[in-house]
């Protein structure tokens, strides 16, 4: 009798030992932008919510390379991410949007002895970083294109030519490139560099398009040379002021920012399923054993204060169903 209680109490030991080490594990999140941005906030809080409950260990860590653009910046950046692998030595590292991968997490992609990748926010085609690797697996991005523009319709059916518009950061000319539509005839697709070059395809839309579709505009520098983005709300700001034609974007910050409406990628829902994808690998599974998905939930957003001084009617349908309201 006192031989089984022995073995009871040894095995009940051995499985809290085992609990403790699992409750423990170091995760390391590597935000390619910078905290205060509102889709880094939004994956980060979806990665928290993975999380809600867990003891793992997790720290953040921001490359902040949407503010600053140099080369030699990202590149240190990199390095700097390779230093935290190196002293927190995590079991799982999630890693947001393209360039934590194109200057950090594709180093380690299949390399022995790395830690297990979990990716997110991806717009460009994994392959480009060597993704899936036995070590690495996440989730990829892709703009809600046609959906935008069948309500961007709802609220302006003579819609039938639309112009593209970016930054020339990395997101932006992947987004871009992958623009397509059997919805309506795309004019031109603009990607600028400069605050001038964004002037420039706003006036050029204005007199050839029917509506504006707005990429992304946080990497815009004022002048040529500049190693450091201006602000994105000074970008949009003009952009309000100097067109009335309907816009479309396929962000959140967009809407926030003044465009008409979107039908928008959900940085949340990003880190919510990195975050569950990190706690499989945690548990035991292989990263190989985890596919990679895209992400599906796209936030209908409104702003009803662009469409009051543009004279849009929303249908209420619309404005029932929306996430997000801008009044």
């Amino acid at each position: 009798m006192k031989k089984k209680i022995f073995r009871g109490l040894l095995c009940f030991l051995l499985c809290i030992s085992g609990a403790s080490v699992m409750a423990g594990e170091k995760v390391l999140v590597v935000h390619s932008y910078h905290a205060g941005y509102s889709w880094t906030d939004s994956i980060d809080a979806g990665i928290n919510e993975a999380f809600k409950g867990s003891d793992a260990q997790i720290t953040s860590h921001f490359m902040d390379t949407k503010r600053n653009t140099s080369e030699e910046f990202m590149q240190n950046a990199g390095k700097l991410c390779d230093a935290e692998v190196a002293a927190l030595k995590p079991a799982v590292v999630i890693t947001t949007d393209d360039n934590a991968q194109l200057y950090f997490a594709k180093n380690y992609a299949g390399r022995e002895g790395a830690p297990t990748f979990v990716f997110c926010g991806v717009n460009s085609e994994p392959e480009l970083f060597g993704f899936p690797a036995v070590n690495v697996t996440g989730v990829l991005e892709r703009p809600f294109f046609d959906k935008s523009i069948d309500m961007l319709r709802k609220i302006n059916p003579s819609i039938r030519k639309i112009g593209c518009i970016s930054d020339s950061g990395i997101t932006g000319k992947t987004t871009m490139g992958q623009i397509t539509s059997d919805k309506v005839e795309i004019i031109g697709k603009r990607l600028c560099g400069t605050f001038d070059e964004w002037k420039a395809a706003i006036m050029e839309f204005n007199g050839k398009v029917d509506a504006i579709a707005i990429l992304l505009y946080h990497t815009i520098r004022e002048k040529p040379g500049d190693t450091t983005s201006m602000s994105p709300e000074k970008v949009m700001e003009w952009t309000m002021q100097n067109t009335a034609l309907p816009t479309v974007g396929f962000w959140e910050f967009a809407v926030n920012d003044g465009a008409l409406c979107a039908i928008a990628a959900s940085g949340a829902d990003h880190g919510l399923n990195a975050g569950k994808m990190a706690q499989q690998i945690i548990g035991g599974k292989k990263a190989s054993e985890v596919p990679v998905i895209t992400s599906s939930k796209g936030l209908i957003m409104l702003n009803l204060k662009n469409a009051t001084k543009n004279k849009f009617k929303v249908p209420y349908d619309l404005i029932k169903v929306a996430y997000k309201i801008i009044k």
